[in-house]
């Protein structure tokens, strides 16, 4: 039994001396913008490097790989997710080529090869690695709405996605309401999204933008708000790894509405004073404006809209039993506005006129609406003009401006405290006209008289 146990020694250390003894490996760094070159032996069969990234950019890895058949290649972060998992199949005298890019955020990233199936597989292999910084704006954390970045107006903002940060959200405030208008640029790989939302995570519009590296898509949108905070995200698409840099750029212009908020309907109505126009705001979250008037007797209104709403409004009068009086579409566009005017008689009574987005179907944008009255213009009564009369005379309302046409002349008197007014004038043939005219704030009143015998 004790020669047996020596030779099965014997054979074992024999054994052993034949066996190579492969070196664990030991990490070593690797620099950006630097070269790393090795060779897996019978010796050492694996390699790891610890590639230092000092801030966010693109990382791009050249991999020459001589080792037969297969070596295996692996770059993981911080956080010990994998980047990159790949075999890559060489020989001595072909080998293998392969590069790869990666949109990184700083840190310490871990680079492996290694003899893929752990089968004998030797040979050399070298990585070139670069680094280009992506020098942007965007200020991590701003991954949600509660992290939301500051987004200015007239500014350029530079953002990058990252494989670790495929998010980022920034806070647009419209100190009034108006027009929002966005110029996005997107060097993503792949796609990204663009989408802008209210305080309430409403989405107010969002849109996939195709691009690439060199070849970037331009999406360009406006939309008319009130007032309020707003987050606009960008975000890889579908979460696949599409990365990159994009650049945002926004303005803002007010809409110098002067409505009063709210007036959404026919109880929040904001009174509508006669011959004084409005300004009023469609937008994205306010369809809707009501103004109510008040006709204190029998008059003639005429109502005016001049609209650059893009590109239908309707605009409605109706009585206090919602009964329709004047229900008309308004066909324009901000520079190329769409006018209505229409009079219409009415009674003593309380009347409302609203304006609204003609089919709810986003049109939006600015008008001006005139509501005005005949009750308001002045009075007028021309006393009877005959061949012997040497005067032109009558009543309007006190301290109206009057004016007397005849032919291509004309007079101007201001009528006295009672309303009186009077012009003389030498004697007029039967059957010539002449025509007065009464002034006030309002507007004015004309009438046309022919001389009698």
């Amino acid at each position: 039994m004790k020669q047996w146990m020596k030779g099965l020694l014997a054979f074992t250390l024999v054994v052993a001396s034949l066996t190579p003894v492969v070196a664990k490996a030991s990490t070593v760094g690797m620099v950006v913008n630097g070269v790393v070159k090795g060779e897996i032996t019978d010796g050492q069969d694996e390699y790891v490097y610890a590639l230092n990234v000092p801030e966010a950019g693109r990382l791009t890895l050249d991999i020459t790989s001589s080792v037969e058949d297969y070596a295996r290649y692996q770059l993981s972060d911080q956080y010990n997710q994998m980047l990159l998992d790949e075999n890559i199949s060489g020989q001595l005298n072909t080998p293998g080529r392969a590069k790869y890019v990666f949109d990184v955020e700083p840190g310490t990233y871990q680079m492996s090869v290694y003899d893929t199936y752990g089968d004998g597989d030797r040979g050399k292999f070298e990585i070139v690695s670069s680094f280009k910084k992506a020098a942007t704006h965007d200020v991590e954390p701003n991954d949600g709405t509660a992290q939301a970045q500051p987004l200015p107006f007239g500014r350029t903002t530079r953002g990058f996605l990252s494989l670790q940060d495929s998010l980022d959200v920034y806070k647009v405030v419209l100190p009034s309401a108006g027009r929002f208008s966005l110029n996005v640029k997107s060097f993503v790989d792949g796609a990204a999204r663009v989408t802008l939302s209210d305080s309430y995570n409403r989405d107010v519009f969002s849109e996939n933008i195709s691009g690439a590296y060199n070849n970037p898509g331009v999406y360009t949108n406006g939309v008319d708000l009130e007032a309020g905070t707003y987050y606009l995200g960008v975000e890889d698409r579908y979460g696949d790894g599409d990365t990159g840099v994009y650049e945002v750029r926004t303005t803002f212009t007010k809409a110098g509405n002067t409505e009063r908020e709210p007036n959404n309907g026919t109880t929040e109505a904001m009174p509508l004073p006669f011959y004084q126009k409005i300004t009023g705001f469609l937008s994205w979250n306010d369809t809707e404006d009501y103004y109510k008037i008040v006709v204190p007797k029998s008059s003639v209104i005429t109502l005016d809209l001049t609209s650059y709403v893009s590109s239908q409004a309707n605009v409605v009068l109706q009585d206090a039993n919602n009964q329709y009086l004047i229900h008309e579409s308004v066909t324009g566009r901000e520079n190329s506005p769409g006018r209505f005017v229409q009079r219409i008689a009415l009674n003593r009574g309380t009347y409302y006129v609203s304006v609204f987005d003609s089919y709810g179907d986003g049109d939006t944008g600015k008008y001006q609406l005139l509501v005005k009255a005949s009750h308001l213009l002045p009075e007028l009564v021309v006393n009877k003009v005959t061949t012997r009369s040497t005067k032109v005379s009558g009543k309007t309302e006190k301290n109206a401006s009057v004016v007397l046409t005849i032919g291509n002349k004309s007079y101007t008197r201001k009528a006295d405290a009672k309303g009186n007014y009077s012009f003389n004038m030498s004697k007029k043939k039967a059957g010539a006209t002449l025509t007065v005219t009464a002034k006030n704030k309002y507007g004015s009143t004309v009438k046309r008289v022919n001389v009698t015998k």
